[in-house]
């Protein structure tokens, strides 16, 4: 169902009628905090949204459905009568996958949103949600690096949505954006994992009618939880098969500490799923306190006399206080011990222009 939100109920009623003449579903509300409420009932699978309203602009109620829904990946197009190159700058920087000007054929936006769902569909796979007040960026960029993602992170800074993307774990050419958002203390964020591109394969692949599988989308939520100077990482993920399971994982430093699998029925509606999953996950990090502080107190080992998880936070506290010479130090060696880690370096690349900026007093 595709969302249409504008504060004229004539134009609500004008996009849902031409929308519905080229076979596509679509419902209308006529104000972002309507749009919200309708969101919160079932999610759309596209949203058209105007720019100027009350209460909420467009923009805004992007940024607002961000963050209440940041697991999903819906797309949204801006149909607005602003024309002017900065409210369309402004429109694609806030997550908009298109920005159209009024008036616009009706053919056309069918066309464009048909295009939206496409790409969306394409890109959709596996995505983790979380929070960089609970687990910060760089130790969120190392699990990307270590886990090998192909796929992209999105951080929702106040101002716009930064996307940091990946290939087989490095970094893509985003230097730009990383150094707008490396300072960030608290943010909603989605690591989403793309499945494989076989389009070096086309034209090896099977002619002839394939079977019909059952498509599923995965789920998943990773955060971070600090215990005694400690960040342990709290990842929950669906197992599909006959027997599908929900397993939280919880590890230290990189090693696993504690597990939980606990049987997921089969058929359920992904929603459904979303909900035992969010369910775990949070029960998960609400015991992790009384559950881990005797056993970590008695049994934990050692940490090396140097620790790259250590240095790599170091430097992020450094670079959030400014000290940037203090944060290439702590990512040097940390970059040392891990030359192979494109994160590391990507930081360093960061924290020494902004040495060389004259206004980083």
């Amino acid at each position: 169902m595709i969302l249409v939100v504008d504060d004229d109920p004539v134009m609500v009623a004008q996009v849902c009628d031409a929308l519905r003449l080229h076979g596509l579903t679509a419902d209308g509300v006529t104000g972002p905090r309507e749009a919200l409420a309708w969101a919160r009932r079932q999610p759309p699978a596209l949203v058209v949204s105007d720019v100027v309203m009350p209460e909420l602009t467009g923009f805004e109620l992007r940024r607002a459905y961000a963050e209440e829904f940041p697991e999903r990946a819906t797309p949204f197009l801006f149909l607005s009568s602003l024309d002017d190159p900065a409210s369309i700058v402004a429109g694609l920087d806030a997550g908009a996958d298109d920005f159209l000007v009024k008036p616009v054929a009706a053919e056309v936006l069918a066309a464009k949103i048909r295009v939206a769902l496409r790409r969306q569909h394409r890109r959709a796979g596996t995505s983790f949600r979380g929070d960089l007040a609970t687990l910060g960026l760089p130790a969120l960029l190392r699990f990307c690096e270590a886990k090998g993602l192909t796929g992209y992170l999105d951080v929702f800074a106040p101002e716009r949505v930064h996307t940091l993307r990946f290939s087989a774990g490095r970094l893509d050419d985003g230097e730009a954006e990383l150094d707008a958002i490396l300072g960030l203390d608290r943010g909603a964020f989605v690591v989403h994992s793309l499945p494989l591109d076989f389009g070096d394969l086309a034209s090896r692949g099977r002619t002839g009618p394939v079977p019909i599988l059952r498509d599923q989308q995965p789920v998943g939520r990773v955060s971070g939880v600090r215990l005694h100077q400690r960040l342990l990482q709290v990842q929950t993920e669906l197992i599909g098969g006959a027997e599908p399971v929900i397993i939280t994982l919880v590890t230290i430093g990189g090693r696993p500490h504690w597990k939980q699998r606990t049987a997921c029925p089969p058929g359920l509606e992904p929603a459904a799923i979303q909900a035992r999953l969010d369910e775990q996950h949070q029960a998960i990090e609400a015991q992790l306190e009384d559950k881990l502080a005797a056993a970590l107190t008695v049994t934990e080992t050692p940490a090396p006399a140097v620790d790259v998880n250590a240095l790599c936070d170091a430097g992020y506290d450094r670079f959030r206080a400014r000290d940037y010479a203090g944060a290439i130090a702590a990512w040097e060696a940390a970059l040392a011990l891990e030359p192979n880690s494109a994160a590391l370096a990507v930081n360093l690349q960061v924290a020494r222009a902004r040495a060389e900026r004259p206004s980083c007093e």
